[in-house]
């Protein structure tokens, strides 16, 4: 079932809406397959808290939560508060044995607590470049 959600998910190209001006996300699968890291571009000085990630299948209407992890932008060290940073990772995984085929990721954040609660769709998600 992992290599069916992978071979959708790699089969097209990366696309990501946000708010006008706010920060962007691009996913990568990395290795092992099933993990996946977006990378969030911003301004240094923009703050972004994470409120909640989900996957989700638009065509079934279903989703389960995502656990992720604040990371540096290669996924390789765990960042705790990413402001002043111009771009960092969020690391998850794509969801084993969850009855349906993800082809999205919604990640609910604030670019400062207390703010207004905006939303990030990343719609498809790209290899990792081979090393």
């Amino acid at each position: 079932m992992v290599k069916g959600i992978l071979g959708g998910l790699l089969s097209v190209a990366l696309l990501a809406l946000t708010a006008c001006g706010g920060p962007s996300g691009v996913g990568i699968v990395r290795q092992p397959e099933k993990t996946v890291l977006v990378v969030v571009k911003k301004t240094p000085n923009q703050g972004f808290v994470v409120k909640s990630v989900r996957w989700e299948d638009s065509k079934a209407k279903k989703s389960a939560d995502a656990q992720v992890q604040t990371t540096t932008e290669n996924g390789a060290k765990a960042v705790l508060n990413p402001k002043g940073y111009k771009s960092f990772g969020l690391l998850t995984e794509v969801p084993a044995g969850a009855g349906f085929t993800p082809d999205r990721l919604v990640i609910n954040y604030q670019v400062e607590k207390g703010k207004k609660t905006k939303k990030m769709v990343v719609k498809k998600v790209t290899p990792a470049p081979s090393r």
